[in-house]
């Protein structure tokens, strides 16, 4: 099944692991939809927090709670899938990491 065009890259490469080893995608394509678009958005958030630090004038950066909330909602709707193992790892940045 093609993966969604509203995805990103980390989206996509979810969507794909999922079809390839998840049997009845089709049945919960919203879920993992919403899965993947969640996937996407931790990805950024997490760039954000590596570029700009975990705090920001002195004070934590908002993006760190952020992360905690959509972690949450993404390992809600893993288990809301019925997966039990761990997701797979993040793709690794393209390039060099940040000076």
């Amino acid at each position: 099944m093609r993966a969604p065009k509203q995805l990103g890259p980390n989206g996509r490469r979810l969507w794909r692991w999922l079809d390839g080893n998840f049997d009845g995608l089709e049945d919960h394509q919203p879920l993992a939809l919403e899965l993947c678009i969640l996937s996407d958005r931790l990805s950024e958030v997490r760039r954000s927090i590596e570029q700009n630090g975990v705090w920001l004038d002195g004070r934590k950066n908002p993006l760190v709670d952020v992360e905690v909330k959509l972690h949450t909602a993404f390992a809600r709707a893993w288990k809301l899938l019925g997966l039990n193992d761990d997701p797979p790892p993040p793709a690794r940045p393209v390039g060099r990491p940040p000076q």
